[in-house]
């Protein structure tokens, strides 16, 4: 490199060495490959990342689809539950108007009984 620089500079007007520009060529051409082998391994670690976050994305949205079918599921189960709350409470609704009914009923026939005593004893 030293051969180089006073090359550029001027400083030594007789030509180089052979073996320097051969040396020179080689190292150009190494750096060459060297640079095609960094650009196609940073190619394949885009290509990679890419490939990750599509997997991520996918993880995402399935662990999201899982979480709508859990939820939807628990809904379905709280809704057959309401409804069998809702049975059981219009059959006690119903049960308990009868016990109602059966008890004025019994009322009135108590009273419209007192009232004959009454009016019997008379």
């Amino acid at each position: 490199m030293a051969m180089h620089c006073s090359l550029v500079a001027g400083a030594d007007s007789s030509p180089p060495p052979p073996q320097t520009i051969a040396d020179l060529e080689s190292q150009v051409y190494k750096m060459k490959e060297d640079l095609v082998q960094v650009n196609a391994q940073h190619k394949q670690q885009l290509l990679e990342l890419g490939l990750l976050r599509d997997e991520e994305k996918q993880r995402t949205a399935a662990e999201h689809h899982k979480a709508l079918s859990k939820v939807r599921g628990e809904m379905e189960k709280a809704g057959v539950q309401l409804l069998q709350m809702e049975k059981e409470y219009s059959e006690k609704l119903a049960k308990t108007s009868q016990v109602i009914s059966d008890l004025q009923a019994s009322v009135t026939s108590l009273q419209e009984e007192s009232t004959r005593q009454q009016l019997s004893a008379e």
